[in-house]
């Protein structure tokens, strides 16, 4: 979706913790700052998010857009380019 959106290959490589803080590491994100984040996105992908629920809604007041429609909008601004 978001590589037909932008028009170019998009993949997703799903690593390990140690992985993921090392490659931080490599960007250039203190270990204190990338230890919390993965800690962080271990409990974000743990299935726990799995079921959708409408507080989007609630808070916009109305229905959210898909992902298609926010990445066709923002590959449209350019900003991806």
């Amino acid at each position: 979706m978001l590589g037909n959106a932008c028009g170019r290959p998009v993949t997703f490589e799903a690593v390990d913790v140690s992985t993921f803080v090392d490659d931080l590491a490599v960007d250039g994100v203190p270990a204190a700052e990338a230890e919390p984040l993965a800690y962080l996105f271990t409990y974000i992908l743990d299935g726990r998010n799995a079921s959708r629920a409408d507080g989007v809604e609630q808070l916009l007041g109305r229905p959210p857009a898909s992902l298609a429609s926010y990445a066709r909008r923002t590959a449209d601004s350019g900003i991806w380019s």
